[in-house]
């Protein structure tokens, strides 16, 4: 079985990058903020999100996977048994509700940044 992949980026425009893939691409709204939207691409996630101004100092660029909650487990604790540090702390909303998810990520030996995620059945049906 293949796994969503996802990535995410900044946009100077968030709304015109949205309708760009919505309208252009014929891709569907996943989740929508005022500050970032998930777009679904051709089975995948990208998550737009809105540039304070142009030259951003801190990149939010990453890529990684979406998972079942019991696979994002299992790598979770691999990770941590390893003393792979993580960028972002390992995180859970919204248990047991239809709008469960979490994530995490960490760093390549390369420096790219990894982010593991899941959400609850109900939300990855539409991903």
């Amino acid at each position: 079985m293949i796994k969503p992949f996802h990535l995410s980026f900044l946009a100077i425009d968030k709304e015109e990058t949205k309708n760009f893939y919505l309208e252009t691409l014929d891709c569907t709204l996943g989740r929508d903020s005022r500050m970032w939207c998930d777009v679904i691409f051709f089975g995948h996630q990208i998550t737009v999100h809105q540039a304070s101004r142009v030259s951003q100092c801190q990149s939010i660029d990453h890529f990684g996977v979406i998972l079942s909650r019991d696979e994002w487990s299992t790598y979770l604790r691999k990770i941590k048994s390893k003393g792979i540090p993580f960028i972002q702390s390992p995180v859970s909303q919204n248990q047991g509700k239809h709008c469960e998810s979490g994530k995490f990520s960490i760093n390549d030996p390369c420096g790219n940044i990894i982010e593991f995620k899941y959400y609850s059945e109900s939300i990855n049906q539409n991903i």
